[in-house]
This record gives structure tokens, C-alpha cells and sequence, in this order.
């Protein structure tokens, strides 16, 4: 008896250990893990001269985890679902970020899914990119490699990869668009004027999309304290050397409740100059269009911001698309 009772014990021991050996490290997990997100809701008023207007309620929840594993290393997960029309479409959560970030002295590196932008984003950017303006159906990344270094006053950005993106609510649609990705940009700052160059490879070959080489070119200050004014230029390399500009002017800031943010943003895009999935700004690929849109946004809440926005596109070739006009209410909520 004496020995089953010491057995039963032993046992209970080694339990107990291995429970408390266990805890240890799910503790520590837990405790360098942050959990945020943010819900979006958006009333859209979408115009298409000679067509009815078309009224559109949507919402968009995101989810992010980040985990400190080391000093140096981070990981970074986010689940997303689509831009969800209410009651109409079938939304399903994707993981659409995921990356490791891994930071030295005068070194930053990023590998897996993720954001890229350069500059103001008129040519390269994935953090707004939604498909068209008025369903945002798909959400596009770099999946690759991006590092950051600084020689001097001047930094660079260099990443390599393939621009895919994923359908959110088409769960027929398993095969994301890819394509083959890389650049090198510069940006530095003179006085109080900063001075970005950046040279972009794609490789692609769907309609106008065809492999593109493209310089872009940035000059953007801080007038004021409140103001804002950034231009970008994009000048392609290939045989047509089609062309984009923008302007884009923002007065004031986000910082605590009652703030209010300006934006007016202007953009002259020649057929074929940006590559499609790579950035909001590419509309129609096969159209020259001029684009110019007007937003306000309040910060109602530390948490909670409002927004008032009109866009307006101008298709100016023969036969052209008729003209688009988006006029948006839009809620976004972080937690």
C-alpha cells in the first residue's frame, strides 16, 4: 500500500513539474503577445454617369497579433475578411499578413507577407489597394523580402519578391495573380524638402500589364507644422514610356479626440504607366483617366475616427469608360 501510495505521489510530482515547465514558456508567449484590430464600416454612394447611383453599406474587420520573440525579432500576424457588402456577400477571414521583422543597428529586415510602399504611394503601394474603388474584394502584398539601411543622410529600400494578390469572399478564386517583383529606392532630405528616387521591375503579361520597368520621383516637405504637400512622378522605361503624376496636399493631424485631417489629392495617369495589383492608383489600365478626390477625417474618440470623402474619376480617350463618382461616409473602430 505504502508503495502505490508512493507511486500515485511520484507520478502526481512529475505531473506537477512538468505542468509548471509547461506554463513557463505559454506564460512568457502570452505575455510578449499584443492583440489589436480594427472594424471599418463605410457608406458608399457610387456614381457612373448615364447609370443609377449605386448605394453600398460595407464593413471590414481586421485582426492583428504581434509577438516580440526577441529584442531583434518580431512576428507579425493579421487576419483580415473582405470588404463585406451587408447581407449580400460571404465573407471569410483570410491571413493575409504575415512576416517576421528582424532589427539591427542601421538594419531592418522583413520577410513574408507584407505592406511595401515607397514615397506617397502614387505607383507602389499595398496598404490601400482594394480591387476598385467602391467594393474593396481583394487584398494585395508583397510576399519577399524587404531591407532598409541608411548610408549617411541618405536612406534605401530595397525589396525583392512577387506582388500577389487574395480574394476574400470568392472561394472559388484559389489561385492569387503573382507577379514577379523588385526595387531599389533612395529618398534624402535638403533643408526642409525631401527627395525620393526609386527604380521599379515587374514582370508580368496580362493585357496592358506587361513587364514594366519604371522610375519614380518624389519631392515632398512639411510647409508647416500642419501642412503637408507631397508630388510623385512615374516615367516608364519600356517603348511606350507612359506617365503618371500626383499631388497630394494634407492639413493637419490625428492626435487627439477632436482633430481634424484635410486630404486633397490630385493624379493625371496615361494607360499602362502603373502596374496593376501594385497600387490603388491603377484604375484602368487601358484608359487615360484624371482623378481627384477630397476627404476630411475627425478623430471623434481616442479610439474612433470619422471620415467624409468624395472621389471623382475622368476617362479622357475616344470611346472612353463613362466618368465614376464615389461619395463615402466611413467609420473606423480600433481596439
Amino acid at each position: 500500500m505504502k508503495k502505490q501510495i508512493a507511486a500515485v505521489l511520484a507520478v502526481a510530482f512529475v505531473m506537477s513539474s512538468a505542468a509548471t515547465v509547461l506554463a513557463a514558456p505559454v506564460t512568457d508567449l502570452v505575455r510578449k503577445t499584443e492583440f489589436n484590430g480594427d472594424l471599418r464600416i463605410r457608406y458608399d454612394i457610387y456614381a457612373k454617369d448615364g447609370f443609377p447611383d449605386d448605394n453600398i453599406n460595407k464593413y471590414r474587420l481586421r485582426l492583428n497579433l504581434v509577438n516580440k520573440i526577441s529584442d531583434k525579432v518580431t512576428l507579425n500576424l493579421r487576419f483580415a475578411n473582405g470588404e463585406n457588402q451587408f447581407g449580400d456577400k460571404d465573407g471569410r477571414f483570410l491571413l493575409d499578413r504575415y512576416y517576421l521583422t528582424y532589427n539591427i543597428p542601421n538594419y531592418n529586415f522583413v520577410i513574408g507577407r507584407q505592406d511595401v510602399k515607397l514615397f506617397d504611394g502614387l505607383a507602389v503601394n499595398s496598404t490601400s489597394w482594394a480591387g476598385t474603388d467602391y467594393v474593396d474584394n481583394r487584398f494585395g502584398a508583397l510576399e519577399g523580402l524587404t531591407a532598409k539601411t541608411a548610408f549617411g543622410k541618405v536612406k534605401a529600400t530595397a525589396y525583392f519578391g512577387q506582388i500577389s494578390d487574395q480574394n476574400a469572399y470568392n472561394h472559388s478564386a484559389t489561385s492569387p495573380n503573382k507577379y514577379d517583383t523588385q526595387a531599389l529606392a533612395f529618398n534624402t532630405a535638403v533643408e526642409k524638402v525631401n527627395f525620393g528616387l526609386a527604380l521599379v521591375e515587374v514582370n508580368a503579361s496580362q493585357g496592358y500589364n506587361y513587364d514594366k520597368n519604371f522610375t519614380v520621383f518624389n519631392v515632398n516637405s512639411k510647409l508647416t507644422k500642419d501642412l503637408y504637400l507631397g508630388t510623385e512622378f512615374v516615367s516608364g522605361l519600356n517603348g511606350d514610356k507612359d506617365k503618371a503624376w500626383q499631388a497630394y496636399l494634407a492639413y493637419g493631424a490625428l492626435k487627439n479626440a477632436g482633430d481634424v485631417l484635410y486630404e486633397f489629392k490630385y493624379k493625371d495617369v496615361e494607360r499602362g504607366a502603373l502596374q496593376k495589383f501594385y497600387t490603388d492608383s491603377w484604375k484602368s489600365s487601358s484608359q487615360d483617366y484624371t482623378f481627384w478626390s477630397v476627404g476630411a477625417t475627425k478623430r471623434l474618440a481616442k479610439e474612433l475616427d470619422g471620415k467624409l470623402y468624395y472621389e471623382d474619376y475622368n476617362y479622357s480617350a475616344p470611346g472612353a469608360k463613362p466618368d465614376e463618382h464615389t461619395t463615402r461616409l466611413e467609420l473606423v473602430l480600433r481596439f
